[in-house]
């Protein structure tokens, strides 16, 4: 019977003639060597063939026997290794710097067409590179600080500029979140002194107080809805919790949105720890609430990769952060936030350290806001954004920075 190494030199002519002396195949035919010479991966045909003469002519007819019996089954199981090892090759040749330099060209050529998404905060913008770029975005704060209406302020400047905007709510209404934007415009728009007709959140959503507003209150109302009408139109989406908002449905509104239009939204989730977990099905352990919040940090990072877009995430602080200085351990139930996030952004008030002063500036109108740059992967860090908040009418201005 054929001897290991009497296939082996079978299957080196085989491979020879099969590769036809191209140089490209040369690493793949040692595979195919390799793989052949355990036993494990010969043809059983190739043991049916007798040991060869050592006269040529014998040797020739042995090997016309050989190619009858055993080069069909050996070719095709070099075909298979060598389709491996070519699969192989192309997914490191996707992996090596050196062949990607052509994809980063295209990439920069792409960003340098593409106009620069502000947040309507010029300091802001400023401190994280300009505008808000593809990444993962988290804002955190302690609860009545503002966080969800600055991230919305920021989904309206962002859909005026003609970029769509996803706001996944899961903790306020549709409704809610529509009529603080309108309480916004009627206080940027309403020109008397003091703001006095400008409305509140409930001022827009009370039908009841409809009949009781003068003229001059009823007009700006339907003049701040007409305007957000403009803003919001096939630009603003917004869904509720009621829609059992999971990283599944997330991901599946987001990839539809972007599959059927080629446009690429910038998307706001509030907020992460109240985000439902996804049904793991039978056979699989539940995941404790830093895990499943861990999963949705990953998931959320993934999809700002898969499309190259900006995405906002509003996170709570932990208990012991209440009457702190904000920092990357305020961010509570998830201590994957500070290491997935591109940039981490945390809100305090200014001078509101300690329990005295937390409480003094909580009662304040306006309200003196601080939002702290705790890290910013490709930009500077450590700096920070000062505002002045009316919470009454759900509006943030800008009053200065500090790097």
């Amino acid at each position: 019977m054929l001897k290991a190494e009497s296939v082996l030199t079978k299957m080196l002519l085989i491979l020879s003639r099969f590769l036809r002396g191209n140089q490209r195949h040369i690493s793949y035919g040692l595979v195919v060597l390799v793989t052949v010479s355990r036993p494990v991966a010969l043809s059983p045909n190739l043991t049916m063939l007798p040991d060869p003469p050592d006269d040529p002519a014998g040797f020739t007819q042995w090997l016309v026997l050989a190619n009858e019996i055993g080069t069909a089954n050996a070719l095709r199981e070099a075909e298979e290794l060598i389709a491996k090892a070519e699969a192989a090759w192309q997914e490191r040749i996707r992996y090596s710097a050196s062949e990607q330099l052509p994809a980063l060209e295209e990439y920069i050529r792409k960003l340098a067409e593409t106009p620069m998404i502000k947040s309507g905060f010029e300091r802001l913008d400023e401190m994280i590179g300009g505008g808000l770029h593809e990444g993962l975005y988290a804002l955190g704060a302690i609860p009545s600080l503002g966080k969800s209406t600055i991230v919305a302020q920021i989904g309206d400047a962002v859909a005026e500029q003609g970029h769509p905007v996803f706001m996944f709510s899961l903790e306020m209404s549709r409704f809610e979140l529509m009529a603080r934007s309108i309480s916004r415009l009627t206080c940027t728009l309403d020109k008397s002194p003091g703001k006095a007709l400008a409305k509140s959140t409930r001022g827009i959503l009370d039908g009841r107080r409809y009949s009781y507003y003068n003229v001059e209150e009823s007009n700006l109302i339907a003049i701040a809805k007409e305007e957000y009408r403009r803003i919001a139109d096939k630009r603003i989406y917004i869904y509720e919790g009621l829609d059992e908002i999971n990283m599944l449905r997330i991901n599946e509104v987001v990839d539809d949105f972007v599959q059927r239009t080629g446009r690429k939204p910038v998307v706001i989730v509030d907020y992460l720890q109240i985000i439902p977990p996804v049904p793991l099905g039978p056979g699989f352990q539940a995941r404790n609430q830093k895990q499943e919040t861990d999963a949705n940090v990953h998931a959320l990072k993934k999809l700002s990769r898969r499309h190259g877009i900006p995405v906002i995430v509003v996170s709570s602080f932990n208990r012991d952060a209440y009457r702190k200085q904000a920092g990357m351990e305020s961010f509570k139930e998830s201590g994957g936030i500070e290491y997935t996030a591109d940039v981490l952004l945390g809100m305090q008030y200014i001078n509101g350290i300690g329990e005295w002063n937390f409480d003094q500036a909580k009662r304040r109108t306006p309200r003196e806001i601080e939002l702290l740059i705790l890290k910013n992967r490709n930009g500077e860090a450590f700096g920070s954004v000062q505002f002045k908040y009316w919470a009454r009418l759900n509006i943030f201005v800008e009053t200065g920075s500090t790097k």
